[in-house]
C-alpha cells in the first residue's frame, strides 16, 4: 500500500502558504521551452515532472527561477500533520455509507464542521475527498 501524493493544484497552494517542510519529491512546472542537443536538457512549457530527491519549499533546495518552478510533493497525512501541529486544524475523512461490505459516499470533516454534504459532493474514494478537504483546509491559513 502506497501513500497518496498530493495534487499539483495543492502543493501550488502549499507553496503559497508557507509549507516548509522536508520532502523527498518534488513537482517541477516549466516556464519555458528549453531546447538542448542533450535530451536531459530539453524542456517544454508547461511541462510537468515529478522528481526525487530532498526539496523544502522556498529554502535552499528550491532552485526554482524564471526557467521553471518547483512544489513540494508529500504525502496527504504529511499535510494533515503539519496542518495540526502548526495551526492547530483537524482535517479527517469519513464514510456516511456501506454497500455490500463497500465504503462510499465520502465526506470531508475541518475541525469537526463537515466541509462536504454528501448530497451536494460525493467522493467515492477517500484520498478524493482527503484532497479536497486540505484544499478546503489551507483557506483557513491568512498569509
Amino acid at each position: 500500500m502506497k501513500e497518496k501524493i498530493i495534487s499539483l493544484k495543492l502543493a501550488k497552494i502549499l507553496k503559497e502558504k508557507g509549507f516548509d517542510v522536508e520532502c523527498d519529491l518534488f513537482y517541477v512546472e516549466y516556464l519555458k521551452t528549453n531546447k538542448s542537443d542533450n535530451p536531459s536538457f530539453c524542456s517544454t512549457k508547461g511541462e510537468i515532472t515529478l522528481d526525487r530527491g530532498y526539496f523544502v519549499n522556498n529554502q535552499h533546495s528550491d532552485l526554482s527561477n524564471t526557467n521553471y518552478i518547483c512544489y513540494a510533493a508529500c504525502s496527504q497525512a504529511l499535510i494533515q500533520q503539519w496542518l495540526r501541529e502548526k495551526y492547530n486544524i483537524q482535517t479527517y475523512v469519513i464514510s456516511h455509507t456501506l454497500r455490500n461490505d463497500i465504503y462510499s459516499d465520502y465526506c470531508g470533516y475541518i475541525n469537526n464542521s463537515e466541509i462536504h454534504d454528501a448530497r451536494d459532493k460525493q467522493f467515492d474514494k477517500y484520498e478524493n475527498c482527503m484532497e479536497e478537504t486540505l484544499i478546503e483546509a489551507m483557506k483557513l491559513i491568512k498569509k
